[in-house]
């Protein structure tokens, strides 16, 4: 493990240190999916958007706490026109900014880059900034030089459409893109915030929280109804 921290440290390829097993977990909430959209047929003209939720598997070498081998992921999914689904991740950049203000939380958004490994991975790596084809929010949680992707806003183009053969009901191209919340990590944002004693938190915020849990709960009891 020590290596392999040293190896990220230089920003050297770590994945020497890793052997194959015969576990697949799946690393983001969205992955299974695109395979189930799939088997529906054509996608229609209005698309198609997902709220998710499961716990996801990473296995990376840091000691940021945030940084958890099985933690929960809520996705947001887009899935229609290119126009569309640009629009879906910008609407999605500005509110997951507001809420984070909301919050009381320090947040930046930047462009980023998925963890390629090797000297084409980092080819890939820098064309995916180039193209500004994923975004964080960053918000402090281990140390305020190094703060923590908290949430992402990812446009796969038509990486997902090409494999599980997503086209539209009249033909159009397909796109996809996606926003995930780490919900331990915003948690951990806000403890680190806000300190441990929530009553102490600021009412704004506690009102927040506990008025979106009570609409989280409606909407569930109304979906079981119908």
């Amino acid at each position: 493990h020590r290596q392999m921290l040293e190896c990220v440290a230089t920003g050297d390829d770590w994945s020497a240190g890793q052997s194959m097993t015969d576990v697949v977990l799946t690393p983001a909430a969205c992955y299974p999916a695109y395979p189930i959209i799939a088997a529906r047929g054509p996608i229609a003209a209005t698309g198609v958007t997902l709220d998710l939720q499961s716990y996801c598997f990473r296995r990376e070498p840091s000691i940021d706490p945030g940084r958890m081998q099985m933690f929960r992921q809520r996705e947001f999914v887009r899935i229609g026109t290119p126009a569309s689904v640009m629009q879906f991740r910008k609407t999605w950049m500005t509110r997951a900014e507001d809420l984070a203000f909301r919050l009381g939380l320090r947040a930046t958004l930047d462009v980023a880059n998925d963890p390629f490994f090797g000297r084409v991975g980092r080819l890939l790596a820098d064309s995916q900034r180039e193209q500004k084809l994923k975004f964080e929010l960053l918000i402090e949680i281990a140390t305020p030089e190094q703060p923590t992707a908290c949430t992402s806003f990812n446009y796969h183009g038509d990486h997902f459409s090409s494999i599980w053969k997503f086209e539209g009901a009249d033909g159009s191209v397909i796109h996809t893109a996606c926003v995930g919340f780490g919900m331990e990590r915003m948690a951990l944002a806000m403890f680190r915030e806000h300190g441990f004693v929530i009553s102490a938190w600021p009412a704004s915020v506690r009102t927040l929280l506990w008025r979106g849990s009570e609409q989280s709960v409606l909407h569930h009891q109304e979906v079981a109804s119908a």
